[in-house]
């Protein structure tokens, strides 16, 4: 049993916290997916849904809803753990709290309200939706999220190249080094940050990080590889290899080539020309870009 005191406890904290909590389900949808995590700090449960069409031309509260009907359609031993438990669901949209708590007029929306309703009856839960504007943390990583399918950001070197440039450098991307852009599906390391929630990360966004490993490797998006310097050099001990393009004209490069000579803390540069892929179409997959490896030491 719980209390209304509880509810609005809890509640509190999901709006005004960053905060793991658990029990408490984020969503966003965007035009083509719906992102859908559990937001209890552990990354057990990420799931990203592709929208079919017909959904995709749907209203934006219509897909907000598909996003939890879809989560609590597909994955109902998730949901089962919480049995008899209240299941918090936050969202940026406030046409949904409402639909949730009070229904709708609208005969294509209700019908999916009164199936929401019907699995909470099933798995037997109760939803409490709150609502968060879309500059809370939470909802800017579910953001990030439905929109990852479509990002030009997740490219990544081919690992024949990256495997000559570890021996020439003589570094090992092992237990003691994490990767700090990456993704499931293209991380180099074992441990990884990765931009959105997904099962087996260390952790969202690199830069809310303090590494416990030594050793760092790095492939940062382009936009972001100048703060990724700024930070790296903030961390005593580290050693790191960092992988960008050779592009003077970018705003990254004054700022690791001062003057045109390697910044202090770079002790060895080495250009190579990858392969890169992408589950994107972007610049470094449609040219054979000269890039650089860079070795440094904090």
């Amino acid at each position: 049993m719980y209390t209304l005191q509880e509810v609005l406890t809890k509640t509190a904290a999901i709006i005004d916290t960053e905060d793991d909590v658990p029990a408490l389900f984020v969503t966003d949808a965007s035009s083509t997916h719906a992102f859908v995590y559990l937001a209890d700090g552990s990354f057990l449960y990420v799931a990203d849904f592709l929208f079919s069409s017909d959904e995709a031309s749907a209203s934006s509260s219509y897909r907000e809803l598909l996003a939890l009907h879809k989560a609590l359609s597909s994955d109902e031993q998730v949901f089962r753990q919480f049995s008899t438990n209240l299941v918090y669901w936050q969202t940026d949209n406030q046409a949904c709290v409402r639909f949730i708590q009070f229904g709708s007029r609208r005969p294509h929306i209700q019908r999916i309200i009164l199936s929401i309703k019907t699995k909470e009856r099933d798995l037997k839960i109760r939803i409490i939706p709150v609502w968060t504007p879309r500059s809370h943390a939470r909802i800017v990583a579910a953001d990030a999220g439905s929109r990852f399918a479509t990002s030009t950001d997740e490219w990544f070197i081919d690992r024949s190249s990256l495997g000559v440039i570890f021996r020439l450098l003589s570094f090992q991307p092992d237990e003691n080094c994490v990767d700090c852009f990456a993704s499931a599906a293209n991380t180099v390391c074992t441990t990884f940050y990765s931009a959105i929630p997904q099962v087996g990360a260390a952790g969202v966004d690199f830069f809310a990080h303090t590494p416990s490993q030594p050793n760092l490797y790095m492939c940062p998006p382009i936009s972001l590889a100048a703060r990724a310097f700024g930070r790296l050099a903030h961390l005593p001990g580290k050693r790191c290899l960092l992988i960008v393009p050779r592009w003077p004209s970018a705003n990254f490069w004054p700022v690791l080539f001062p003057g045109g000579s390697p910044h202090k803390l770079v002790q060895k540069c080495h250009e190579f020309r990858p392969q890169c892929y992408s589950p994107v179409p972007c610049i470094f997959t449609s040219t054979k870009f000269t890039f650089l490896a860079l070795l440094i030491v904090t």
